[in-house]
């Protein structure tokens, strides 16, 4: 792996970590966590699942480090233990099925992603499956607020669409027009944009918590 594809691998990893979280927030009331001891939880396991993968790039260890890390997140939140299965196995599903879907389709394109000669491959592969994976999870998480008793505003079913797809698009474009010559370019974008669509929804969420 270049140093390019590693650095991206650990940018995108973070808002992985984002993403999932926000996924455990789905299966999960929040209300009596201790915020400090969740937001370490998460962080131990950006640090443990990244190491692995940046050292052995092994897809057994990586499947069963995931599982057991994501196992042992759920302890933020109080709960019954098949409940806790419940949020592992479909959390873990869902992300699995996204990037079996995106590497399928990135293969018909003629992209092929498990290529470690190939970085642009390689980063247009990870960075749309996560992007569409966050994409995926905004969208639970409305539906959650629907069964809540929400009302979730057609802006804000477009929005959660168009800004996450825009920003793959931008990102493929500028990684796909001439990468060599501006990997810190790029890399910096890509880390602009991932914060906008954090930012973004963590505004409109806390937001909607006044009504």
């Amino acid at each position: 792996m270049s140093s390019s594809y590693t650095a991206v691998y650990l940018i995108t990893n973070v808002f992985a970590v984002y993403t999932l979280f926000r996924y455990m927030s789905i299966f999960f009331d929040r209300k009596d966590v201790d915020k400090k001891q969740e937001f370490l939880s998460y962080s131990l396991y950006f640090f443990i699942i990244s190491l692995l993968y940046l050292s052995l790039d092994n897809p057994a260890v990586n499947i069963i480090s995931n599982l057991i890390m994501f196992f042992i997140l759920t302890y933020n939140y109080q709960s019954t233990t098949r409940n806790r299965l419940i949020a592992v196995v479909s959390t873990y599903m869902i992300l699995m099925t996204i990037e079996v879907i995106m590497m399928l389709i990135l293969q018909y394109y003629g992209i092929t992603v498990n290529s470690s000669d190939n970085d642009v491959a390689l980063i247009i592969g990870i960075v749309s499956i996560k992007v569409i994976s966050y994409i995926f999870m905004l969208f639970i998480s409305n539906f959650k607020m629907l069964r809540n008793d929400i009302r979730v505003s057609t802006i804000h079913w477009l929005s959660i669409f168009i800004i996450p797809v825009g920003t793959l698009i931008i990102v493929l474009i500028m990684i796909s027009h001439d990468y060599a010559s501006y990997v810190t370019e790029t890399i910096i974008c890509i880390v602009i944009l991932l914060i906008i669509n954090v930012f973004v929804f963590y505004f409109y969420d806390e937001l909607m918590k006044f009504y």
